[in-house]
């Protein structure tokens, strides 16, 4: 799913000249999945953000396992895996690491398989680039194998800073 996260504010208070610093009672931030509606408009660029990625797998099928991977960029990562239920905010797995040792970064999802179906992995991770000079962009996510098999890649990619930045990205599993 694509949503576009927009500032909008009625056509009355955008010619009444509510904006940059004024009071904005008239406006709200809004989620729009498909037309502009037509009694607001646009006050700032819209953003767009892929808000769930949806992975198939199959209910029947060997194990499913995650791994966090870091294709490009000279960083040091910190990373949570959350794995909830549909609709919930309680934990089924948690799982956690970073990429400054020699550990996998590999993790098994709960069996048996079927117990997966729209669950939601959650990926937060907080990192800074060692050598933005150098290394002038990022790419990391999330691979989603059933067995040997690679069901999906999921990934954020971006400009590299030496401040401090973030990734979130949300997955859901479901039989297919």
């Amino acid at each position: 799913m694509i949503v576009y996260f927009v500032h909008l504010m009625t056509k009355a208070a955008y010619k009444a000249g509510v904006g940059e610093k004024k009071e904005r009672d008239d406006t709200k931030l809004e989620a729009i999945t498909e037309k502009e509606p037509s009694l607001f408009i646009y006050h700032h660029k819209p953003v767009k953000l892929i808000i769930m990625e949806d992975i198939y797998f199959i209910k029947s099928g060997d194990p499913l396992k995650v791994n966090f991977v870091v294709r490009n960029g000279v960083l040091a990562v910190a990373y949570w895996i959350k794995l909830s239920e549909k609709n919930s905010n309680k934990a089924v797995a948690t799982f956690e690491g970073d990429n400054l040792n020699s550990e996998d970064d590999c993790y098994y999802l709960p069996m048996p398989v079927d117990d997966n179906n729209e669950r939601i992995i959650r990926l937060s991770a907080d990192f800074y680039g060692l050598d933005p000079e150098l290394s002038k962009k990022y790419s990391m996510g999330i691979e989603v194998y059933q067995g040997d098999r690679l069901l999906k890649y999921v990934e954020r990619e971006g400009n590299l800073s030496p401040a401090h930045q973030s990734i979130l990205l949300f997955i859901q599993l479901k039989n297919g």
